[in-house]
C-alpha cells in the first residue's frame, strides 16, 4: 500500500555529511509521493513547507508557533 503521511524523527544524526545531501534529495523525491511528511530535525538545516516550532517555558508548558 502507499502511505500518504511519514514522520522521521531525527533521520539524519548518524548519517555522514557526504550522505546528507544525498538523503535531503530522497526527501524531496518522497515528498512528491505522499500527502505529508513531517521531519523532525534539529542538526541539519531542511527546506520546509511548513516549519513548526516548539518551545517550552519555564513551567514545562510546552507551546508551537508555525512558519511558513
Amino acid at each position: 500500500s502507499k502511505p500518504n503521511f511519514i514522520i522521521l524523527d531525527e533521520a539524519m544524526t548518524k548519517l555522514l555529511n557526504a550522505s546528507v545531501d544525498k538523503f535531503i534529495v530522497l526527501l524531496d523525491n518522497i515528498k512528491t509521493q505522499v500527502d505529508k511528511l513531517v521531519i523532525i530535525e534539529h542538526i541539519h538545516p531542511i527546506n520546509y513547507d511548513v516549519l513548526i516550532e516548539v518551545t517550552k517555558d519555564e513551567f514545562g508548558v510546552s507551546s508551537l508557533k508555525m512558519e511558513e
